[in-house]
């Protein structure tokens, strides 16, 4: 039987948190713009949101390895999180930063299953 325990589900929260305080925020800003008002943000506390965001997602995907003993998805979230910082802090690209998305999903979704896995077979 599967573990369906929150821990499992903690990779993935927290990079759904991150992809909405990148998207989520643009399309409020952006929605609230059309209506004719101006959101001030500062882009430097939005990048650093983010980026702690990811940061706090890649660190549970990579403590999933104590529990599976895989190390590709902690290393795979790890390669997410370099490319979103260079994105945030660096030379910006939308096709780096989606690509850094896809691997953090990927990274957390490889590590449930893993977890889950795991704890169905011990």
């Amino acid at each position: 039987m599967a573990n369906n325990s929150s821990s499992d589900n903690a990779g993935l929260i927290t990079a759904c948190l991150a992809l909405v305080a990148c998207y989520g925020t643009l399309a409020l800003v952006t929605g609230v713009a059309l209506l004719g008002f101006a959101v001030p943000i500062d882009a430097g506390m939005w990048a650093i949101a983010i980026t702690v965001l990811f940061a706090v997602s890649t660190v549970i995907v990579a403590l999933g390895f104590k529990a599976h003993g895989v190390p590709w998805p902690a290393l795979t979230a790890i390669v997410g999180l370099l490319l979103i910082s260079w994105v945030m802090f660096g030379t910006y690209n939308a096709v780096v930063e989606i690509g850094s998305f896809v691997l953090l999903f990927a990274a957390a979704l490889w590590d449930r299953s893993l977890r889950r896995r795991h704890a169905a077979v011990a």
